[in-house]
């Protein structure tokens, strides 16, 4: 089950995905190797609350509790406790790659890694991978919804690629398919 959210990358998308998690009652980890992007992402984050706020669409206790779940992290070892983690950094395979090999190192297993992309392959990106099942591209991907329950389904539209410890990587489609262990 996830619970805390890992997020790579405080720009403009990164902090906006760091903010839909936190609004929808996940804790989130945000790290980004420059303090000054970290600095720019949470005073955008707070500044788009207090909008919501300043708009009626929430009230200033929701705004604070979603600050509250947030936390910048200096370092990415920070991030290994994470349950699973999106990755929104610079559009370049070497980095991204570079970046999945450390996560594949650092994290649990059974963490789920999905990348922000918009150009390069995930097989590419998967490739790196030695103990996990799956990489996931997050593009427009993470749909967050509340049922009526109270509960919380994160759904993802995409393609994922497996790359299983001594196996080439493969992709398999998923379309709208609910990921079980990341409903709250």
């Amino acid at each position: 089950m996830v619970k805390t959210v890992g997020v790579v990358g405080a720009g403009t998308m990164g902090n906006g995905i760091a903010q839909a998690f936190a609004q929808s009652g996940f804790d989130v980890r945000l790290h980004d190797a420059s303090a000054a992007a970290m600095d720019r992402a949470r005073s955008a984050i707070e500044k788009s609350l207090g909008k919501f706020v300043e708009k009626g669409k929430i009230d200033a206790a929701d705004r604070d509790a979603t600050l509250g779940r947030l936390q910048m992290l200096p370092a990415l070892d920070d991030l290994a406790a994470v349950d699973f983690v999106v990755e929104a950094i610079v559009e370049r395979a070497d980095v991204k790659r570079d970046l999945f090999a450390k996560l594949d190192a650092l994290t649990r297993s059974e963490v789920i890694l999905t990348s922000n992309t918009s150009s390069i392959s995930i097989t590419t990106l998967g490739a790196v991978r030695t103990q996990r099942y799956t990489v996931c591209p997050a593009t427009v991907a993470i749909r967050i919804e509340r049922r009526s329950s109270g509960a919380i389904r994160l759904m993802m539209r995409s393609i994922c690629v497996f790359a299983h410890t001594h196996s080439s990587a493969a992709a398999a489609a998923s379309v709208a398919r609910p990921w079980p262990h990341l409903e709250r």
